[in-house]
């Protein structure tokens, strides 16, 4: 529909002299006027590519809009939450005692933050090593497939930051490695990201 242009010039009607009968602005050419406006509102379609090609999208819980292309755009999952995985010792460590891992899920990215304590056996930068699962089920399929960084922190409250997360792609979990500093109870930090496979 085009745009919208008034039927009747009512601002021409302040020039006539009072009491012209013409100068009187009746219901009948004010409805005429507001049924045009309505029409035209309601039938006008926006030319704009990337506002219609957001019009064409269906709204959904955990969904995001995303342009793939000028003038086209789709739905996205976005997924969010906190999950308290049980951590499994590894190297070096006889005890995992809580875990905690919040992310964030675009798509088929996974933003993590981990944290975990645990107890290690031995200090002097001993290698050590814990597995904590991942927040949403992948099938990680190389070392590199999750990744990720952090920092220990000793029960001294001294922080190291030696951290690396990498993909346990035979067990589809995050393995954290870092140098031991110190025996006794630790705490591990980190943040990174992994495909959804």
């Amino acid at each position: 529909m085009s745009n919208y242009s008034y039927a009747a010039n009512l601002a021409a009607k302040d020039a006539l002299p009072s009491g012209n009968p013409s100068k009187v602005v009746s219901g009948a050419g004010l409805e005429t006027e507001f049924v045009a406006i309505q029409a035209a509102i309601a039938t006008k379609i926006d030319t704009d590519a990337e506002l219609t090609a957001i019009a064409g999208l269906t709204s959904a819980a955990s969904k995001v809009p995303r342009f793939t292309g000028s003038g086209t755009a789709e739905v996205y999952s976005l997924t969010s939450g906190v999950t308290t995985p049980t951590g499994v010792a590894g190297t070096n460590i006889s005890s995992v005692t809580s875990s905690e891992v919040k992310y964030t899920r675009v798509g088929n990215i996974v933003s993590f933050l981990v944290s975990s304590q645990f107890v290690a056996t031995a200090g002097a930068n001993t290698a050590s090593l814990l597995y904590v699962p991942v927040p949403v089920a992948s099938n990680l399929a190389d070392i590199t497939d999750a990744l990720g960084a952090g920092t220990y922190v000793d029960d001294t409250s001294a922080f190291y930051s030696n951290v690396r997360v990498s993909g346990d792609f035979t067990n589809d979990r995050m393995q954290i490695n870092f140098l031991c500093p110190a025996a006794g109870i630790g705490y591990i930090r980190a943040s990174g990201m992994y495909e959804v496979i």
